[in-house]
């Protein structure tokens, strides 16, 4: 838990008790929303993509956040990603680490994809316990070069919702009506209507005009025994009609008179017999309490206040409960938008020229602790970004908690006003929690955790000998990384012949070679299939409707100037990468020494190379000498007349009766340093017979020269002499592609229309203190960037910066 909430707790934590009633039933709903805060926290995804849309043959970048509440989540080690096109069916699965809960992923599109809207899916295992309305769902259009269909949007398909304040409509009390349209496409922000009585429709009782494309906002006083309903039209004159709530006779009227620095709220009651006597208000940030009030005063109004100014940003759900503790009321409410608690002062200096492929430069400021959280990107200034529609702050604060699409909720965020902050209270007053329902916790009704949660990768293995399976027998397990480390496990079969491996965290593919422990001679008579724990789950839901259609467009129809620039860049990557293939195999045929003599010449000095050297190359060659518990029994078995004695507890080389000398890098070393060495640290190993050996070896000695692996110099095949088996782990993430115009030896791009610069996932900290550079290079006709940097800094508050930057024009 953060140093934030912690803060929060200490000061919020407390009963404000106005009267105390019943105590037992009083404390009912405030203990269930404990239990919900301890034992079901619930998680939210945001992806942040490296551009707003797409072209078939280019690849999706996108970098994950998980969070529980406002601040990151630990709970999950593995995200999921899935790509669905308009039809539900699916087309590519993602598996991603979570460390600390961000993960950096890439999705390449087929050149061959149909136009079309496609859906990215998100989710944790542990979300899959919960609403699957909460998973994460993003429509992204994906548009292609080639002749066929395209995209053409429907500015009609939009819905329309009208919602009192406070959810209900009470006679003769004046209540605020927050008119929605929700689409998953843009909608224009010129709309209005009007409300009328449905005996007599042509009246208009008060008509209203659009805070921006969500909603709009307008106060009426009902009357008993009238239908009321809402007209919504925008300015295509697409309409809607849609019904207000019943009018009541008798209830309470829940609403929001300021919201600032505290939340001041009004509640007036209408034939309630003692006036809300026994009534409590209890409000919760992200299932933690933050308020509970049983209300003492007899009045048929009341006005409270609730201290709100240490409480951070986000969402504040507020439930009045009935003397039997019923919700009658909810509202939700924005915490703080005119204080906004993020970091942007990320960027410290900039050097950045609008010159033809010229080198530039970011220098910033990052967390040490939090580092691995943090992005930047570099966009030509002119094009589409996705952070114009969504960013890090609008969707840990407000998107990912509801259920219904917001167009461009983003904008709520930056350089919030009066009548952004009007908009925004408006979208609360139209929302309802669910991320619970009251009626259900207090009724100790919580949702069934039927999806296990793993730390990171599982497998279970069958172990089996013929088709038998092997029970209770003890397995010994060599785990090949893709880098070539090994990892030596001892596991036992249960009684269905199966083990278990946990908390694996590896991109690619791993090979395990196995063996029984008790019966080595038989090894080769036993297979193990592995299976992974991880699995996709089915999306339980229909997908987002959508505005688009596909249809034949005219021949005279131009494509947007960004599509052809994506075009331009997806095929210049093309060329790059067969030209340094080509480039590659050239310089492969054209070496005139081994990779052997390569590496011999690179770890040996002088005094170690004579032309009688004997080499084994654990870099370039498998050795297969991972069956062994010490080098010098397999290079006994590799060189002839190299025998081993027993001396203090230690093996001891001979060769042909006579003492050889050891050296470790070429420094002396013992027989039982030797032995301890671990195979998988073992670069090359060197033998010669003189005349006179290596330099300090001794006349007609022979010695044993070994070096270790460092740096890059791992080997490319480690292969143990016994059964194995590969299994799959987390998926590799694609090379941003990013030209240096400084390297001559790789090839170029004649022609860049790139329209991002730069996406770096990883800003590691220099030596500087909490520091970092980026450098990048400009395409052929940026003048203007958009950097953009997000992440999340160690005491959980978000860190957010956006800004153009136009270099200076420099005339000579």
């Amino acid at each position: 838990m953060s140093k934030k909430i912690q803060k929060k707790i200490s000061f919020f934590c407390f009963l404000l008790t106005i009267i105390s009633n019943s105590v037992f039933a009083q404390q009912k709903p405030v203990e269930a929303l404990q239990k919900l805060y301890d034992k079901y926290p619930q998680e939210k995804i945001y992806l942040w993509y490296n551009k707003a849309s797409y072209i078939a043959g280019e690849t999706i970048w996108f970098k994950g956040y998980v969070f529980s509440g406002y601040d990151v989540s630990l709970i999950s080690t593995t995200l999921y990603v899935e790509l669905y096109d308009a039809d539900k069916k699916l087309i590519i699965t993602k598996m991603l680490p979570l460390i600390s809960g961000v993960a950096d992923g890439s999705i390449e599109l087929a050149s061959k994809l149909n136009e079309g809207v496609y859906y990215i899916r998100a989710y944790t295992t542990w979300m899959l316990n919960f609403n699957a309305a909460f998973q994460y769902i993003h429509s992204l259009l994906v548009y292609n070069t080639a002749p066929g269909k395209k995209l053409t949007l429907n500015n009609s398909l939009w819905k329309a919702a009208a919602v009192p304040e406070g959810g209900t409509l009470i006679d003769g009390l004046e209540t605020k009506v927050a008119v929605r349209r929700f689409a998953t496409a843009s909608l224009g922000t010129k709309w209005g209507g009007y409300l009328y009585e449905e005996e007599n429709p042509t009246a208009k009782l008060k008509e209203f005009s659009s805070l921006d494309e969500n909603v709009a906002l307008f106060s009426f006083t009902p009357e008993a025994r009238k239908k009321y309903h809402v007209y919504v039209k925008d300015e295509s004159s697409n309409y809607q009609v849609v019904s207000l709530p019943l009018v009541q006779t008798t209830g309470v009227s829940f609403s929001i008179i300021k919201n600032s620095d505290s939340i001041t709220y009004q509640l007036r009651f209408q034939n309630i017999p003692g006036n809300g006597q026994g009534y409590s208000v209890l409000a919760e940030v992200q299932h933690e309490m933050v308020y509970n009030a049983d209300l003492k005063k007899v009045s048929p109004e009341l006005t409270l206040n609730i201290p709100a100014e240490k409480l951070g940003n986000g969402i504040v759900h507020l439930t009045v409960f009935d003397a039997e503790k019923r919700p009658v009321a909810e509202r939700l409410v924005f915490l703080n938008l005119s204080k906004l608690n993020y970091d942007n002062s990320v960027l410290l200096q900039q050097t950045l020229s609008a010159k033809q492929r010229e080198k530039n430069e970011l220098q910033l400021t990052v967390d040490s602790v939090n580092w691995i959280s943090y992005t930047v990107s570099v966009n030509d200034a002119s094009t589409p970004s996705s952070i114009d529609e969504e960013n890090i702050l609008s969707a840990v604060w407000l998107t990912s908690d509801l259920i219904n699409p917001i167009q461009r909720p983003a904008q709520y965020f930056a350089n919030p006003g009066k009548t952004k902050a009007e908009a925004l209270d408006a979208i609360m007053i139209s929302e309802k929690w669910n991320r619970f329902d009251w009626s259900e916790i207090i009724n100790n009704q919580y949702p069934p955790l039927n999806f296990k949660h793993y730390q990171y990768l599982s497998f279970k293995g069958t172990v089996t000998r013929g088709r038998k399976l092997k029970s209770n027998e003890e397995v010994n397990l060599f785990l090949r990384y893709p880098d070539s480390s090994l990892q030596f496990m001892m596991s036992k079969t249960d009684s269905n012949g199966n083990i278990i491996l946990n908390n694996l965290a590896f991109y690619g593919e791993m090979n395990v070679y196995y063996q029984l422990n008790s019966k080595k001679s038989f090894a080769k008579l036993i297979e193990i299939n592995f299976e992974r724990n991880n699995l996709f789950v089915p999306y339980s839901l229909p997908l987002p409707e959508t505005p688009y259609t596909l249809s034949v467009p005219s021949s005279s129809e131009k494509k947007p100037d960004w599509i052809v620039r994506a075009g331009i860049a997806v095929n210049i990557e093309k060329e790059i990468n067969n030209k340094y293939k080509n480039l590659q195999e050239v310089t492969v045929r054209s070496k005139l020494k081994s990779a052997t003599d390569k590496l011999n010449e690179k770890l040996s000095s002088g005094f170690f190379t004579l032309y009688s050297d004997i080499i084994f190359d654990f870099i370039n060659d498998p050795q297969k000498a991972y069956g062994y518990s010490n080098i010098l029994e397999w290079l006994q078995s590799h060189v002839a007349g190299l025998t081993l004695g027993f001396q203090d507890g230690n093996s001891v080389p001979f060769f042909r009766g006579r003492g050889v000398s050891l050296y470790i890098d070429e420094w002396p070393a013992d027989p039982n340093r030797v032995s301890s060495l671990s195979i998988s640290d073992i670069a090359m190993i060197k033998f010669n017979t003189g005349p006179f050996g290596f330099f300090g070896g001794g006349a007609g000695s022979a010695v044993i020269a070994i070096y270790t692996a460092r740096g890059d110099l791992r080997p490319v095949k480690k292969e143990p002499s016994f059964p194995s088996t590969t299994i799959n782990g987390y998926d590799v993430v694609k090379k941003f592609y990013s030209p240096d115009y400084d390297d001559n030896s790789k090839p170029n791009p004649d022609k860049d229309t790139r329209d991002q610069l730069l996406w770096q996932t990883l800003l590691p900290p220099t030596l500087a203190k909490d520091k970092s550079k980026v450098v990048f290079f400009n395409n052929d006709n940026t003048k203007r960037f958009k950097v953009i940097v997000q992440g999340f800094k160690y005491n959980g508050s978000p860190v957010y910066f956006e800004k153009v930057i136009e270099p200076p024009s420099k005339t000579f």
